[in-house]
């Protein structure tokens, strides 16, 4: 268990959607600086799982947001992953207490033209510059099939 139980195994255990255990048997300080190399680990892209679409309502986002945990949803044409994304939903997009549950989600979204996106075989290191320039919390990639726009920007 000592030899299999570290950072290494503890990242790629996360990118498929485990977890691992710090082995107990070392020193403080090395099971802390095994959490950190963790925890500083960018794992990259990630796939969305997260769909609604322009007519779902607020009430549908609060239930997928309690279900996944997920705080942006990505809001597709048929709200299925094959969709060409028209927007983005993020729990700044609306107020619980003064938007009503029966809310259109395309009244709400951020739409697709609003949005900064990267186009399908983007870098991760340029796909962090444009994160990092822009400000983002994500970044959404997108080609030809799936942009509701113009595919990509820069």
């Amino acid at each position: 268990m000592q030899a299999v139980s570290d950072n290494k195994l503890a990242i790629s255990l996360a990118r498929c959607g485990g977890l691992s255990f710090i082995y107990g048997a070392q020193t403080i300080d090395s099971q802390a600086e095994m959490i950190r190399k963790v925890k500083k680990f960018k794992s990259g892209f990630v796939v969305c799982d997260s769909y609604l679409s322009p007519e779902h309502t607020l009430n549908e986002i609060l239930r997928l947001k309690e279900d996944t945990g997920h705080t942006t949803i990505a809001v597709t044409s048929n709200g299925k992953s094959d969709g060409i994304l028209t927007g983005l939903i993020t729990s700044r997009d609306y107020r619980i207490s003064r938007d009503p549950l029966d809310k259109k989600v395309c009244d709400i979204m951020t739409p697709f033209e609003s949005l900064i996106t990267g186009r399908d075989g983007i870098s991760l290191n340029e796909a962090n510059d444009l994160i990092w320039a822009n400000k983002l919390n994500c970044l959404p990639i997108v080609n030809e099939k799936t942009a509701a726009g113009p595919y990509g920007v820069p």
